[in-house]
């Protein structure tokens, strides 16, 4: 059985984001139900020097978006959000929303052959601002660099909400927003 670069890249990234929605669904109840004010999980932060929620949210958005390889790949740094975009719950999920719905109509043939061409770019979107990275191939570009990032931010905002106190486990991280597709459902040990 061969695997496609479409396949290890949208599906991956569809249902993560999906996952991501549902935990802000969570958050924002959890913060209604608590008479928290979104600023206060929006705002939150692991460290002192680390980013907020917010810049999570736009950094996952972001690398999600850059993570497929298609024809007419563009590099999209989470500095090109506007920002005063992502202040609330709703816009964080319509964000969101804008990525999946750009993710959902990519079409296997516009990603599948990609994974051999070479991937160049600034970290703050355009030359000279940032760091300039390269790498000879897409499966490079994804595995040094791409994926390890989206994971980094994902499970970071993850951590933040838990860390304020939402009620979040491993499941809502590995199927939040929908159930798996496994052949098998999960049974008690």
């Amino acid at each position: 059985m061969s695997i496609s670069l479409y396949d290890i890249t949208v599906p991956v990234l569809i249902r993560s984001l999906k996952n991501t929605d549902a935990w802000l669904q969570k958050a924002e109840a959890w913060a209604n139900e608590n008479g928290k004010s979104e600023d206060e999980l929006l705002s939150g932060r692991l460290a002192p020097d680390m980013r907020d929620f917010v810049y999570q949210i736009l950094a996952l958005c972001a690398i999600a978006r850059y993570s497929v390889l298609r024809k007419g790949w563009v590099y999209t740094s989470a500095t090109t959000f506007p920002p005063e975009q992502g202040r609330t719950f709703k816009e964080l999920r319509a964000m969101i929303a804008d990525v999946l719905k750009f993710i959902e109509e990519v079409k296997r043939e516009d990603v599948d052959g990609q994974e051999g061409r070479e991937y160049t770019f600034w970290t703050g979107g355009e030359q000279g601002v940032g760091y300039e990275f390269g790498f000879e191939n897409g499966i490079k570009f994804l595995n040094q660099f791409a994926f390890p990032n989206f994971w980094f931010h994902t499970t970071t905002a993850y951590a933040i909400l838990r860390m304020k106190g939402v009620q979040l486990g491993k499941a809502d991280f590995l199927a939040g927003g929908g159930a798996f597709d496994s052949t098998k459902a999960p049974s008690a040990a």
